[in-house]
């Protein structure tokens, strides 16, 4: 699943990996233990975010983390929900 969202702000080379890092501090602070599985990379203003999540609510709240990044153009959703095991 894509899902874009407006540009706002241009990105440059020398901020991906910032971004990057910065998208990965934010989900590994979260208080959710899913959301720190979670994996994301960044390139050319889009941002992809990988991993397994348990349910919808927490794959959305995982985006909604991430959602305001400077130089964010697009987001590539990548988590796959799982039911637990």
């Amino acid at each position: 699943m894509v899902t874009a969202i407006s540009s706002r702000r241009s990105s440059t080379a020398g901020q991906w990996p910032a971004t990057a890092a910065e998208a990965q501090r934010r989900l590994q602070n979260s208080p959710y233990p899913s959301h720190r599985r979670l994996h994301c990379s960044f390139r050319a203003g889009v941002l992809i975010v990988h991993g397994r999540v348990s349910s919808y609510y927490l794959r959305q709240m995982a985006f909604a983390l991430v959602a305001d990044l400077d130089g964010v153009d697009q987001f590539v959703d990548r988590v796959e929900v799982v039911a637990p095991a």
